[in-house]
């Protein structure tokens, strides 16, 4: 296993593919800007996008021409997680949230939750498969409450998410499964990642799930979490991980230091080599060519996380373990494959656009999405789970942006046809009755107390806020 990292010991420098030294430091991006954390888009219509944001979500059929607003209560989950999203074959919308897995079959105007118990269990992640997307699959990763343990699981859906099937027995991890990707050049070949208190695991089926053999993860542990960046698109076993950490420093006391790095697997997970680190954050690493893209940031929650501005931007080695050379600078919260190129997310703040795409391995960015524009309503029925949760949120984001009258009905248009929801089942939205500032729902019960008991849960392994699928988590 090849696990050398070139770091030399230069107060506030670190070393960047094969020599570029860099220094000065700041703490990272404020987290009080609303951000964009990463996109979705539809393995059959490539024009289907869907915006994850620390705020609401948005969405378009046009490539990213227009956005459409979907809020967070009409979906149903908490405003501290950001849920993963995916998008099936028939353009069902999946969502896994701490409340469970959130079902939309008619483009996000009633939300449901999802057959059988998946509906309520606290979900880790969502994946629908590229080459064959009526298939998704869906992980359990929560705290067994009150008995002790953890409660670890994958489901299968091979009908567009309209039933789910259990894949074998409960997984024996500790504590919890964190992450599914599938290949997008062979369906039968899926990895899970799963993190323990010092070690954590990547799991490897090539049958579709019926068997798992397990590799660790180096550099991976209490202070360091790792993510999926990117599968090969034409090579199953070779796999792109993104470790995520802090370390204290000396120098930076009582702040810490980002340790970030991007690990090549070409064996399903056998043996691993560093082909990049950053004392910033890493967004996203990409195969492209021969070679690899990655882009870096300083979006970080924590704010006593101490990052190097000179290593923000994309980095392209033309060969994957070649000498990297920066393309540009803007810092990035995401960066992921698009149909022709690639996306990517700007910090807030940092740049013109939020969200935009890029033809010449991140050289330019084409902007497709900013928060200072209005993004209309979608077109949904009076009655429905959007109209109901997303009228008065709506209003708001529309206020904060336009000094023009902001008429939820007029700017929807005309509306859709709302499939009706099964009454065994009942809508999604906000689990409960009370409804705060803006029209917007409020959570309370138990729904709340084991979401928030997660929450601490993850915090505690992972040294870090639970939630963080993006930067600290893949796209689908």
């Amino acid at each position: 296993m090849s696990n050398e990292v070139c770091r030399p010991k230069l107060a506030r420098a670190f070393v960047l593919g094969a020599g570029v030294v860099v220094g000065a430091w700041s703490t990272g991006a404020s987290a009080a800007e609303p951000q964009v954390f990463s996109v979705v888009s539809s393995a059959v219509d490539p024009a289907v996008l869907l915006l994850r944001t620390t705020t609401h979500n948005f969405l378009s059929r046009d490539g990213g021409s227009s956005w459409g607003f979907l809020c967070q209560q009409a979906v149903g989950y908490r405003t501290d997680e950001i849920p993963s999203f995916g998008i099936t074959q028939t353009g069902t919308l999946l969502a896994a949230t701490f409340t469970g897995l959130s079902t939309s079959y008619d483009g996000a105007c009633q939300w449901l939750p999802a057959e059988g118990p998946l509906g309520t269990m606290v979900m880790a992640d969502v994946v629908v498969d590229p080459s064959e997307p009526s298939r998704a699959f869906a992980v359990v990763g929560a705290q067994r409450f009150p008995d002790p343990g953890f409660l670890n699981q994958v489901h299968l859906s091979s009908d567009d998410a309209r039933s789910w099937n259990q894949l074998g027995d409960d997984f024996s991890v500790e504590p919890y499964l964190t992450e599914v990707a599938i290949s997008p050049s062979d369906s039968d070949v899926v990895y899970l990642l799963s993190k323990g208190s010092e070690v954590t695991t990547l799991h490897r089926s090539g049958d579709r799930g019926r068997s798992w053999q397990e590799n660790l993860v180096p550099f991976a542990g209490p202070r360091h979490n790792a993510y999926f960046s990117e599968i090969h698109p034409a090579d199953p076993s070779s796999v792109l991980i993104r470790i995520q950490g802090r370390v204290p420093d000396a120098a930076i006391a009582p702040s810490v230091r980002a340790d970030d790095s991007v690990l090549l697997t070409p064996d399903g997970g056998e043996t691993w080599t560093v082909v990049f680190a950053a004392d910033a954050r890493v967004a996203g690493a990409v195969f492209v060519d021969d070679g690899v893209v990655v882009g870096v940031g300083d979006r970080e929650v924590a704010i006593d996380v101490v990052v190097d501005p000179a290593a923000f931007g994309v980095w392209r080695a033309t060969a994957l373990t070649g000498t990297f050379e920066r393309m540009s600078s803007t810092p990035l919260v995401c960066l992921e494959r698009a149909p022709t190129g690639l996306y990517a997310c700007a910090t807030a703040g940092a740049a013109s656009w939020d969200f935009a795409h890029s033809s010449n391995s991140g050289a330019t960015f084409e902007p497709l999405f900013s928060f200072r524009d209005v993004a209309a309503p979608l077109p949904c029925a009076e009655g429905s789970t959007y109209e109901t949760y997303c009228r008065g949120s709506w209003v708001t984001h529309c206020q904060e942006r336009s000094s023009s009258q902001c008429d939820f009905d007029a700017a929807r248009g005309d509306v859709s046809v709302v499939e009706s929801a099964d009454a065994t089942r009942g809508p999604r939205g906000a689990p409960d009755d009370s409804v705060g500032e803006g029209g917007c729902a409020t959570r309370s019960g138990t729904r709340q107390a084991g979401a928030w008991l997660l929450a601490v849960v993850l915090a505690a392994f992972a040294g870090a806020p639970s939630r963080r699928r993006s930067p600290a988590a893949t796209g689908v």
